[in-house]
């Protein structure tokens, strides 16, 4: 297995960094939406984060279903890969309000509630387990793309990625049938266009 160079990311306040995440988040979601879903931006579909049932098993059939399930298992990847390193009470609260803040349509507290239902399924099955069948989810090329590119782009919207993180992110990389050099691709791709989204916002940017 080869190694894996991390991307160089900007040392800029939270609130900018947020700024640019969430229309890097917007654009792709813009080009790279699953048929199964179409093309509706990631911040359209959280509202049905609200009032999630206890599974999403139990969500009913049709589109919003469709939808609702795609995008519970973006944020459950992004999650699985962020809870590699251990995460704590006060650190998911963090991952709710930057998710929320990033997307810009449903309050913190509500995706908190979401992760702490993700932390329920590890706590049962075990981390490994929840990758693979998390990463199961994502049958055709779009959707895998759209998985490991959003789960990648919340991994870097702190400004960072630790070594645990980075053995997450490898291994649901390695789950969707990604190489080591196809994962450098995608981490290379956020970082650049993540620094051209920061250069590309109001110099007054504040959220």
């Amino acid at each position: 297995m080869g190694k894996l160079e991390l991307p160089e990311i900007p040392n800029v306040d939270r609130v900018r960094l947020a700024a640019a995440v969430r229309k890097l988040v917007e654009q792709h979601a813009r080009e790279s939406a699953t048929p199964s879903v179409g093309p509706q931006s990631l911040s359209a579909r959280l509202p049905a984060l609200v009032s999630l049932p206890p599974s999403d098993s139990e969500v009913e059939g049709g589109a919003d279903a469709d939808a609702t399930r795609h995008f519970l298992g973006l944020l459950e990847a992004a999650y699985l890969v962020a809870a590699s390193d251990g995460v704590t009470s006060a650190e998911r609260a963090a991952l709710g309000e930057l998710i929320a803040q990033v997307t810009g349509q449903v309050r913190g507290d509500s995706v908190a509630r979401a992760l702490a239902r993700f932390d329920e399924e590890i706590e049962r099955e075990g981390l490994p387990a929840r990758i693979a069948a998390v990463a199961s989810r994502f049958e055709d090329f779009m959707a895998r793309e759209e998985a490991l590119t959003f789960a990648g782009i919340i991994a870097l919207s702190d400004g960072s990625l630790s070594r645990r993180e980075l053995r997450g992110l490898i291994e649901f990389a390695e789950q969707l049938g990604y190489s080591m050099g196809e994962l450098q691709v995608t981490l290379d791709t956020i970082a650049s266009n993540l620094r051209q989204a920061l250069a590309e916002l109001p110099a007054s940017t504040t959220g």
